[in-house]
């Protein structure tokens, strides 16, 4: 089994959550309508995965091995982190401790939601932390 966990390191998203009057609901675009396919061909195989990323536990989630390999075509590419691999371990870290030295209050092993406390905070924060997840993107 693979242990994936997910961080919604976007800072648009922290953006586009405040003020104003709901919008409307967007069509699925392309990249929503992949991680659809892939939620639902696990849940084929025996997966609680939601439909939504952001839904996900903090802590991640395990998928079977005969999942993710019967998955693998449809899986949307960018978007999981093997947070088992060592390399993805530390940068991870860094990144929290990065974050923490630049005035955001963030632990090690953060919750997808973390940026939802203080958006405004989490921004200018990222900005000056946010070389260490592109590393990774390599």
């Amino acid at each position: 089994m693979r242990r994936l966990s997910f961080l919604l390191a976007v800072p648009l998203l922290a953006a586009a959550c405040g003020g104003g009057s709901e919008p409307a609901a967007a069509p699925p675009t392309p990249s929503d309508a992949a991680q659809l396919k892939y939620s639902r061909c696990l849940r084929e195989h025996g997966v609680d995965m939601p439909d939504d990323p952001k839904k996900i536990p903090a802590g991640g989630m395990t998928i079977p091995e005969r999942a993710r390999k019967a998955c693998a075509g449809v899986e949307p590419q960018g978007k999981t982190i093997d947070m088992n691999d060592p390399a993805t371990k530390d940068r991870f870290a860094r990144f929290a401790k990065c974050m923490r030295a630049n005035g955001y209050d963030m632990p090690d092993n953060a919750p997808p939601d973390v940026h939802l406390r203080n958006p405004r905070k989490w921004e200018q924060s990222y900005a000056k932390c946010d070389h260490i997840l592109r590393e990774g993107r390599k």
